[in-house]
């Protein structure tokens, strides 16, 4: 009986087989990442979106956009906790919206710190000054601690290291922040000579009010003035002309700053043609405060426009992670300047900090206009149109990228 014939693939068979697998993966690999990156994208818009539109509700249920940060320390450059002398401060805007995009527990959790309650029990207790510094406590349900689902972009890594340097501890961190103009913290729209007068204690009320004016160089958020405590307590009463040095006065759920935001009135370029929040990118170490989503920190939950979107030229900024390389693609290195009591207007210019719009997107950044749109804008977007688009009254002339 004769043995049947076994046919088989030869080695050359085999190697061209292979070969051609090889290329059908080089062919179909980039478009595979191009899906992924695509459907992150589309995740981050989603996310931008369902932002914007939380903001418009809070517009709708308070009359405004939520204020930027409310506070009651006419130095509106301090920032950080009230270990810095930002004694008397309300939620960012990222925390006012929370009851808005349906994070009701943490809205609760809010609301008991700014009138100073234990949040279970509802009893009265000596804290709730500052709500990014002191709403992380336990009494408060340790707010902070964690960020909303819908603050991280998909495409950003994760950052699982908590914040813990400068008065912050074990504090969050998320992708998305608010657009503070195209300048320096406080926007200023003086001259060096001008300053003088801006860093003397105020005398009255109507005095401190002209700290907190409109500038052409505001973006779509700034600090506000809470005007109420300068009526109960005006300026006549601090003492220096300092309001950090009565402690005790600064409890209180009227801190909320709600209906101290921008109204559509103030957006003289047009609702459609002002940014409204951007990205921002995290470094995973508990130095870099970059992300923090309850601080009212430059680079934290606000960004300028000084520099263009993923700009190479380092943020500088007061909660910095400085060991960063500077030859790193993505989380790009930092300068630190801090923010504190002690600087005048005159001496620290304004505190002049600054951070840029940032992501892992292949080539922009998703934004989100006032109008509630979202638009992504290219990295290569001119610097002159970027920064007109970051102001709600420039009353600049330009086309939408």
């Amino acid at each position: 009986m004769r043995n049947p014939i076994r046919h088989g693939f030869t080695l050359v068979e085999l190697l061209v087989v292979i070969a051609i697998i090889g290329i059908l993966s080089a062919l179909l690999l980039p478009a595979v990442q191009s899906a992924r990156e695509s459907a992150r994208r589309t995740e981050c818009m989603n996310n931008v979106k369902q932002i914007a539109v939380a903001m418009q509700n809070h517009s709708s249920n308070h009359g405004t956009l939520p204020a930027g940060v409310p506070t009651c320390t006419w130095r509106r450059w301090v920032t950080a906790g009230t270990q810095s002398g930002a004694w008397c401060q309300g939620p960012n805007w990222a925390a006012q919206i929370l009851e808005e995009m349906g994070e009701r527990q943490m809205a609760y959790r809010i609301q008991s710190c700014m009138a100073a309650r234990n949040y279970k029990t509802g009893r009265a207790v000596n804290d709730g000054r500052n709500a990014a510094d002191d709403c992380e406590h336990d009494w408060f349900g340790n707010m902070g601690r964690t960020a909303p689902k819908i603050f991280r972009c998909p495409a950003a890594p994760a950052a699982r290291e908590w914040i813990f340097t400068h008065h912050w501890e074990r504090m969050a961190k998320g992708n998305y922040a608010a657009n503070w103009g195209p300048g320096t913290y406080i926007n200023l729209d003086m001259t060096r000579t001008q300053l003088g007068s801006f860093q003397d204690p105020p005398k009255t009320c109507a005095d401190t009010k002209k700290v907190f004016d409109d500038r052409k160089l505001a973006g779509a958020f700034t600090t506000v003035w809470i005007p109420r405590w300068c009526e109960h307590h005006p300026p006549k009463h601090w003492p220096k002309g300092v309001v950090e040095h009565r402690p005790n006065e600064y409890l209180g759920d009227w801190k909320m700053g709600q209906g101290l935001g921008a109204t559509d009135a103030h957006f003289k370029d047009g609702m459609s043609n002002t940014l409204l929040i951007s990205e921002v990118l995290t470094y995973d170490t508990a130095k870099d405060g970059r992300g923090m989503w309850p601080s009212t920190s430059m680079g934290a939950s606000i960004f300028s426009t000084r520099y263009g979107p993923n700009s190479s030229t380092p943020d500088q900024i007061p909660l910095c992670d400085d060991t960063i390389a500077s030859d790193d693609p993505y989380n790009r290195n930092c300068v630190k300047k801090r923010c504190h009591q002690m600087m005048t207007v005159k001496d620290s210019l304004a505190c002049d900090v600054w951070a840029s719009a940032r992501s892992r997107h292949r080539k922009g950044v998703v934004t989100a206009l006032a109008d509630g749109s979202t638009r992504f804008i290219s990295n290569s977007v001119a610097l002159d149109v970027w920064q007109k688009m970051s102001t709600r009254a420039g009353e600049d002339f330009f086309e939408m990228p």
